[in-house]
């Protein structure tokens, strides 16, 4: 039940991490690097604090189950709201029985 679980979450790492490139570049924020942290969360690095501070602006409004944040001097961090996460978790364990 748990590796159902962890590859539920991780499916769901990967859309967030899909949707927020595709979201950068439509929009034209520049970025250099995104990465998978702990906890299904993602971090995003940019060329200067100006970009990250633009995307913080534009994706937050548009992320409502992503709890989004600078981190550093040109870098962004999103993890899932506790809320999401159980939803998840929730709809995970349902889809096994």
């Amino acid at each position: 039940m748990e590796v159902d679980m962890d590859t539920a979450l991780g499916k769901l790492q990967e859309q967030n991490i899909d949707s927020l490139r595709s979201e950068l570049r439509d929009k034209g924020i520049p970025y250099a690097t995104v990465r998978k942290e702990d906890n299904y969360g993602l971090s995003i690095v940019f060329r200067d604090s100006a970009a990250r501070d633009q995307a913080i602006s534009y994706l937050s409004p548009r992320h409502r189950d992503l709890v989004i944040s600078s981190q550093g001097d040109n870098s962004l961090k999103a993890v899932m709201t506790d809320e999401r996460l159980k939803e998840a978790r929730e709809y995970a364990g349902s889809a096994e029985h």
